[in-house]
């Protein structure tokens, strides 16, 4: 994880080029948005690529920081979903 190790901080230091490239890709995005529990989500694993991290950094980044995240932001699957 870049800078403070929160997930913002790492896209506000990422260079100019590296933000457009992380914002043209919708298409890439849009194919990893899944519907479970009736809410779009992305899986941790997905985010953790789009951004360039490990999982369990972004993991971590999110646990460190949840008072900035609604309360709904993440939850955790279950052998069902």
């Amino acid at each position: 994880m870049v800078g403070k190790g929160t997930l913002g901080s790492a896209l506000s230091h990422r260079s100019q080029a590296e933000k457009m490239r992380i914002g043209s890709m919708n298409p890439t995005i849009e194919s990893k948005i899944l519907t479970l529990r009736g809410q779009r989500v992305i899986l941790d694993a997905d985010l953790a690529q789009l951004y360039g991290v490990e999982t369990s950094e972004l993991n971590q980044a999110v646990k460190r920081n949840l008072q900035r995240f609604p309360e709904d932001f993440a939850f955790q699957l279950n052998r069902d979903n």
